[in-house]
């Protein structure tokens, strides 16, 4: 993990298997595209499954923390799902595009109770929104054409591919105008 006093942006996440990405990259986003809606979807090789977003961390506490999960990290096995259906975050209009998760949710549930009560016990403080398992693909940028997005987004069928998570992964996000670039600071077994 860097060692410098610059705060660092960073997330607890799960990386999605390669086959997985393509299948979402192929499947989901392409078909999406087509639609003349103002979205920045996410590169396939930045798809991922974000348990904990922990934002701009000093170095220091970033160490305890990691430090603190390690020492207490329940043993919780692999955790076994399948893409579900598609949806969105937004209350006028869409603004999160993203895909659901079926299977071993409760799993994924335990994970994020876990990092949430060691988050508060470094000082990070608790993430207020309740915890909805999710894979992120695009951000609205504009509401013009999010009924056509929402439209070509029920039409898409989803087929259950499967996806073993068996490690965890704390990410460093360095924010470019061409995206963020994700770089693993730390990976802990399941």
């Amino acid at each position: 993990m860097p060692a410098h006093s610059q705060k660092i942006r960073s997330f607890f996440a799960f990386e999605i298997p390669e086959s997985a990405r393509e299948w979402i990259a192929r499947h989901i986003i392409a078909p999406l595209k087509e639609v003349p809606a103002a979205v920045k979807w996410v590169e396939r090789q930045n798809i991922h499954l974000t348990v904990r977003f922990l934002g701009e961390v000093e170095p220091k506490v970033l160490r305890k923390l990691v430090d603190t999960v390690r020492n207490e990290w329940e043993d919780i096995g692999v955790i076994n799902l399948t893409l579900g259906e598609t949806g969105y975050f937004g209350r006028n209009y869409p603004r999160v595009i993203w895909v659901g998760l079926n299977g071993e949710i409760e799993k994924l549930e335990r994970v994020h109770d876990f990092l949430e009560r060691t988050c508060r016990k470094t000082g990070l403080g608790s993430d207020d929104k309740k915890f909805a398992p999710h894979i992120t693909i695009g951000r609205v940028k504009s509401p013009a054409q999010t009924g056509k997005l929402i439209a070509a987004m029920k039409k898409i069928e989803i087929e259950p591919v499967e996806i073993k998570f068996s490690e965890m992964v704390l990410f460093k996000s360095t924010l470019t105008p061409e995206g963020p670039i994700y770089e693993a600071l730390e990976h802990f077994a399941l």
